[in-house]
Parts: structure tokens; sequence; C-alpha cells
């Protein structure tokens, strides 16, 4: 049997990496290397790793300083020695046959990666999320069908390979040249890059439909008014990191282009109508203005506004962000006040 390693960047999740660790360590396929990376863990996360080592030798734990997800996969993928990759997160959880079904697909179709289906657990409920067909994608078509299709029409890959890294397998040597050109500080769309990467190295990869073996918890949440401050940084910084990947790979990048122009948008808006101080805002906002530059959804949702909320928002976009946000803030005052 070839040996498999699995990768599971872990940080501060004490409550879950248990069910994780043995959802892998009860797998039909037994060749495997198991890599936990503790991410500079505050809470006793390492110790129940270092517990499961002791327990498996299959199991390995590297302990490093908290760099975030990408540095974590990275150190886990060059540290591993099986011929292909499998990654958990550490609160999700593994169908005992999920990477037995993988690495025979893998086989079977002489692909350089696979790909299947989830099990979406949120509120209580819990849904089946994957490809509506098996297929597979050789390399003209990851290029026409996948990455074009990302890059210039729809900018997602989740109808055929998706964001995420896990529920997939991938070639050890294909995925470190993948990572080699990855920015190791993107906190948001990390996998994205990293899959972006892979499969403009691939020769083929199959989409396997009609089996979810990955357990997903769903970890969405709203995003306070200040977090969208924070959010708007990372998602400009992917929004460089794409644009970067676009022109090494001889790509346009419209639909990337308008992606960011609602999302970043959206982050204005939020930025500008939610709480905190005037001097933040303009620090986040200044960030935000120059990528939205022509961008004809801002210009739309600013006019649907109000004239005098209308007028603040252009002095933002156009001359001051300062004496805007001071005009925006005196209107909404004098509003409240009228309205009493």
């Amino acid at each position: 049997m070839e040996l498999i390693s699995v990768v599971v960047p872990v940080y501060n999740d004490e409550r879950n990496i248990s069910r994780c660790a043995e959802s892998i360590l009860s797998q039909t396929y037994t060749a495997l290397e198991i890599i936990f990376v503790n991410d500079g863990s505050a809470d006793k996360t390492g110790e129940i790793c270092d517990g499961y080592a002791a327990r498996d030798e299959r199991v390995k734990v590297i302990h490093k300083q908290n760099g975030g997800p990408q540095s974590a996969v990275i150190a886990g993928v060059g540290a591993a020695r099986g011929e292909y990759i499998v990654f958990c997160d550490s609160d999700d959880w593994l169908s005992d046959d999920i990477i037995k079904r993988l690495y025979e697909t893998l086989k079977d179709q002489k692909a350089d990666g696979v790909r299947c289906g989830f099990l979406r657990h949120e509120s209580g409920a819990v849904s089946e999320v994957g490809a509506l067909k098996s297929r597979l994608y050789d390399k003209e078509e990851i290029e026409n069908e996948i990455l074009f299709s990302f890059f210039e029409e729809t900018g997602s890959i989740n109808e055929n390979w998706s964001n995420s890294r896990w529920g997939k397998i991938y070639r050890t040597r294909l995925l470190r040249k993948a990572l080699a050109g990855c920015n190791s500080e993107l906190s948001i769309g990390e996998d994205l890059e990293m899959n972006l990467r892979y499969l403009a190295l691939c020769g083929s990869v199959y989409v396997l439909s009609g089996y979810y073996g990955y357990c997903y918890i769903s970890r969405e949440g709203s995003i306070t008014n200040t977090g969208y401050s924070r959010m708007a940084c990372r998602y400009l910084l992917l929004l460089d990191v794409l644009r970067e990947l676009a022109s090494q790979q001889k790509r346009k990048g419209r639909a990337v282009n308008r992606c960011a122009d609602m999302e970043l948008t959206e982050a204005f808006f939020m930025i500008v109508e939610g709480d905190g101080k005037i001097m933040q805002k303009r620090r986040s906002i200044k960030k935000i203005i120059p990528n939205l530059a022509g961008a004809d959804r801002i210009k739309d949702k600013i006019a649907e506004c109000k004239p005098y909320v209308k007028w603040s928002f252009n002095i933002m976009l156009r001359r001051s962000v300062f004496w805007g946000l001071i005009m925006y803030d005196v209107i909404q005052r004098a509003a409240k006040l009228l309205n009493r």
C-alpha cells in the first residue's frame, strides 16, 4: 500500500481535535502518516495531539509558533513523506472510508487529484453538498472550464473543484510546487490560491459525485461592523494575490475584478455605517477606495441614497475621506434628532 499523509492544521481546538483524530485513526485505508500541525495553540490542543502520537506510531506532531493557517499547511506538507496528501480541519471529521475512496478513484482514473462531496452540519441540520455528476477533467478542460471560467467568467470554482483543501486527495510532488508560489500571509482565500496553482500543474483531475465522505461543521457567522475593517484588509491582500496570479498565467482577471467590486463595495458601506471611531474608519476606507475607482456597483449604490447622504459618500470617494465621514456623521445625528 502506498503511504498517504493526512495533514491537520490545528489551533486552540481542544474541544474538537479528538473527534477529528479518531476519525482519521479509524480509516479503512491504514497506510497513513498523520501530521498534526499545532500552530501555537494556547490551550491543551498540543498535549492532546502528543497523546495520540504516543498512542499510534503513525501520528507525528509539529509544534510551531502561530503563523496562520497557510503557514501550518506549508509546514505539514513540507514534512509529509506520503506520495499523496489529504487534509482535514481540526473541527471537522472524516467518514471511515473517505481516504480509500479518494485514493482508489485517483488510481482508477489516473488523475492528479480527486474531489468528493461533503456533509454540511449547520444548526442541527445536515445537507449533502457536491457535484451533480462524476467527471474527469483533462488538462485542456481544466484550463477552459475551471481556470478560465474562474478568472474571466464566474469568479468561482465551486461548481467543479471547490475552494477548500479538504475533501480532496493531492499528489505531494505537485502540491509542494503549488505551495511554493503561495502567499503565506493570506488569512482568507488561502485554500483558493493553493487550488488554483495546483490545478494549473495537473494533467487531469476527477470530480466524484454521489459520495459525501467529508463531514464539515459550518463556521459561517455574522461579521461585526468593526470586523469588516479587518476583513476588508484581508480581502485586499487576497485580491492582490489573485491579480498577480492572473498576470502570471497571462489572464485579464475580469471576473476577479467584478467579485472584488462586490465584496469591497459591501465592506465600504458596512465600515461607514458601522460603529467605530472616524479615524479608524478613515484608515480602512483609504485602503479600499483605490480598488473602487470607476466601479459601477458602488456608483449604483450611492445613487440610491438620499441626496445629503449621497453628497457625503461622493466627498469620501472624490475629495476627502475624513470630511466625508464627518459629513455623514452629522447627517445621521441630525436625522435621529428629527425623528424623535
